[in-house]
């Protein structure tokens, strides 16, 4: 990830110089507002395998847990909280619907 090598980039920093840490930080900042610009369109995208309870499962911790936990470490809060209402929407029609 970007980040991390930014991260780690700075944290080394007599090993870099000025100029290649910048263009990793430029590169990431362009990475991050591409990932905000398309977020939306991606969120509504996702949904689960099926309505088993594995799937809902799988859906809520590849939600949560992977991408969640990506954007959190970015800084992309409002993001993440988005994933979060938008999992449990999709959680409750799932149960909604195998009740049905």
């Amino acid at each position: 990830m970007l980040k991390e090598e930014l991260d780690k980039m700075i944290n080394e920093q007599p090993l870099w110089t000025d100029g290649q840490i910048e263009e990793i930080e430029k590169d990431y900042i362009s990475a991050r507002q591409f990932t905000v610009q398309l977020f939306p369109d991606w969120l509504t995208l996702q949904t689960p395998a099926s309505d088993s309870p594995s799937a809902i499962g799988d859906f809520k911790h590849k939600m949560i847990r992977v991408f969640g936990k990506s954007l959190k470490y970015i800084g992309l809060e409002e993001e993440y909280s988005q994933i979060e209402s938008h999992t449990k929407k999709i959680r409750e029609e799932c149960r909604i619907n195998r009740r049905g």
